[in-house]
């Protein structure tokens, strides 16, 4: 037992799961309170914004997570070369934050809700700059997750304390927005100088930060199109519908959020361990591959049916009576939970490892674009409900369409004929 505890991928999912303890769980200790005072106008409001927040963020972050934290995991004993990759990242975040800057001052000019409350926009700018610099790629990739894992947790528990303390009045929603802003700066700038005292430092050059960009293009069209079935949706719900709307949406999707969260620290451990088993040994990989399907695949059927089931009282407890309405659109999305899981390990776990980025990427912009299509057309007809249909149409493009494309390639895992053949 001492031996497994002791395993790299072990102790890194365990540092990882402190961070997902951090950005999920310690949130969701909030939203009940959050929900009854702001009420679902207030609270609304606040989702809104931090939707906003994660579209910018996710412009930063770029395809870092995957592309620098790839680099850094096949070429961890070269400090040089991980010192030239940490420069072109950290140049390429400084010309994407140009392009950030723009869009926010885009969405403040054309977007009345922002227009009329310009705070929420900006403090929604500053959590999206701090989340985009952070180089948690970095510790990834070198399985040494534990002193950002905890630092994480500290910021959010300084955050959960401070909306307790802070936030009583319905009007009060930008606090919300403030502490985390805070915490983002202080732990932000804490892990940014951990990293640097770990290699040298290189001033970041165009053409270093070229590179980068480069390197990480494929991955951040991926995580670009799974936006447009993920923070698109309130995005777009608040510009067809009203705070309110957004509230019921907005509270299923992150008591859901959550849930899958729990997958994620080991999702995001295992993926380093795949792309350096990719290409050392396919066999071994594949083997991981069939215990991930069997583990991930099983917890998603169990998680679902039971938050199906359970969804009125879930509802009722996290969010309050004035939330009803979220019961149905939760039930809904508790879908995508197994497809979700099986996703995962279908696609980050074996896809990218072994190079298949433009299948990847193909398949995700494709659910990104039906996505948007019927998000469009439902959200103005049926509200937070249609979103949601929305978004399990999608996610159940994605689960097919990367069984399709393993299974016609010859590239499936779940048999052992090709990895005798490899």
């Amino acid at each position: 037992m001492k031996r497994y505890l002791r395993h790299p991928v072990v102790h890194n999912a365990l540092a990882l799961y402190g961070i997902q303890f951090a950005e999920y769980v310690l949130p969701m200790i909030t939203v009940p309170y959050l929900a009854r005072v702001l009420l679902p106008a207030g609270w609304g409001m606040v989702v809104f914004a931090q939707g906003v927040s994660g579209w910018l963020a996710l412009v930063l972050e770029y395809g870092f997570g995957f592309s620098a934290t790839r680099e850094i995991a096949r070429s961890r004993e070269d400090p040089e070369h991980s010192a030239r990759m940490v420069a072109g990242v950290v140049g390429a975040n400084l010309l994407l934050l140009f392009a950030v800057t723009v869009v926010a001052f885009a969405v403040y000019f054309f977007v009345p809700t922002f227009h009329a409350n310009p705070v929420y926009l900006w403090l929604a700018f500053v959590i999206a700059l701090t989340q985009g610099i952070r180089p948690l790629w970095y510790f990834q990739g070198l399985e040494q997750m534990a002193f950002p894992a905890w630092l994480n947790v500290a910021g959010r528990l300084g955050v959960t304390a401070g909306i307790f303390l802070w936030v009583k009045t319905a009007d009060s929603g930008w606090k919300v927005l403030a502490l985390q802003s805070v915490a983002g700066v202080i732990v932000s700038g804490v892990i940014l100088i951990a990293m640097y005292r770990r290699i040298p430092f290189r001033w970041p050059s165009l053409g270093l930060s070229i590179e980068a960009l480069q390197t990480g293009w494929t991955m951040f069209l991926s995580r670009s199109a799974i936006s447009l079935y993920t923070m698109a949706n309130i995005f777009i719900l608040g510009l067809f519908t009203n705070t309110t709307e957004v509230a019921y949406y907005g509270g299923a999707e992150r008591i859901n959020r959550a849930v899958l969260g729990l997958l994620q620290p080991l999702s995001q451990a295992l993926y380093p361990r795949m792309s350096s088993l990719a290409m050392r040994n396919r066999k071994r990989a594949a083997e991981a591959a069939r215990l991930g399907f069997f583990v991930f695949g099983g917890f998603g059927l169990l998680a679902g049916a039971g938050l199906a089931l359970l969804a009125p009282l879930v509802i009722r407890i996290l969010l309050g009576p004035q939330y009803q309405p979220a019961v149905m659109v939760f039930r809904v999305m508790t879908l995508i939970v197994p497809l979700i899981a099986v996703s995962n390990v279908l696609g980050v776990q074996w896809m990218l490892p072994f190079g298949m980025d433009r299948a990847f990427n193909r398949i995700i912009l494709g659910a990104g674009v039906l996505n948007i299509a019927l998000a469009v057309y439902l959200a103005p007809h049926f509200g937070s409900i249609g979103m949601a249909w929305s978004v399990v149409a999608a996610e159940s493009f994605v689960t097919l369409g990367m069984w399709f494309v393993l299974r016609r390639s010859g590239q499936q895992f779940w048999t052992r004929k090709q990895e005798q053949e490899a």
